[in-house]
């Protein structure tokens, strides 16, 4: 546990990419792709699964109570992202990721722009091809950023 406290850093987040990296510095594999491949796959004889999940609604509130801005990550990962939308949405969701391809961001951007929610791209967003790199852009309304303004 001290070799994968020592990848995490002083930062306060450990995740499986944390081991993954331990396990390859150790040399128990040779790629951070095996790691996962081989022990940290959902499933796999180093998967713990959680013990409690929250739903969509509770996590939009939780975020709302902490004084937080609510924002739902790539929902493209989701087996079934319309029905999480619909109720995140319902609960006050603020905003969501959109911008990761063109395919995905006229799909999720249209469900955002049904909702009026924030469009966002992810930290990792390096833009797209005719649109310029940044979290909020294109076409991020100055009138939803409003309520962004009162989260900081």
């Amino acid at each position: 546990m001290c070799d994968v406290l020592k990848v995490a850093g002083d930062d306060g987040l450990l995740g499986r990419p944390h081991i993954a990296r331990a396990l390859v510095d150790k040399g128990v594999v040779s790629s951070m792709s095996e790691a996962f491949g081989k022990y940290l796959r959902d499933g796999g004889p180093a998967h713990a699964p959680y013990a409690h999940s929250l739903t969509p609604a509770e996590a939009v509130r939780l975020i709302h109570d902490s004084g937080g801005f609510s924002v739902l990550a790539h929902p493209w990962s989701l087996s079934k992202p319309l029905p999480i939308i619909r109720s995140a949405v319902e609960a006050g969701l603020n905003g969501m990721e959109v911008y990761r391809d063109p395919e995905k961001a006229k799909f999720f951007g249209e469900i955002a722009d049904e909702h009026t929610l924030v469009k966002l791209g992810g930290s990792d967003f390096h833009g797209m091809q005719g649109h310029s790199a940044g979290c909020m852009t294109p076409g991020t309304q100055p009138s939803r950023l409003q309520g962004l303004l009162s989260y900081t």
